[in-house]
C-alpha cells in the first residue's frame, strides 16, 4: 500500500517478451489504489512483429505468463 505502478520496462528476445513493472513510493499519508484494479500497458505500433509470442508479468512473489498473437 506504499507503493503505486509508475510505468515498466519491456524486453524482447525471439518469441518471449517480459513486461517488468517499476513503482513509486506514496507520501506519508497516502495509500495506494487497490491492488486489483486494471492496469494498461501500451506498446507502440510496430514495435512487435506479426507473430506468436508468449507474454510474461514478472511480480515480486509469482509472475503471470499468456500467449499473444499479433497480427
Amino acid at each position: 500500500e506504499r507503493k503505486q505502478l509508475g510505468g515498466g520496462d519491456l524486453y524482447l528476445r525471439g518469441d518471449q517478451i517480459v513486461l517488468a513493472p517499476t513503482f513509486i513510493a506514496v507520501g506519508d499519508d497516502l495509500v495506494a489504489r487497490d491492488r486489483r484494479a486494471p492496469v494498461l500497458f501500451s506498446i507502440p505500433a510496430g514495435t512487435l512483429k506479426p507473430g506468436r509470442y508468449q507474454v510474461t508479468l514478472l511480480g515480486q512473489q509469482s509472475s503471470r505468463t499468456w500467449p499473444l498473437e499479433v497480427r
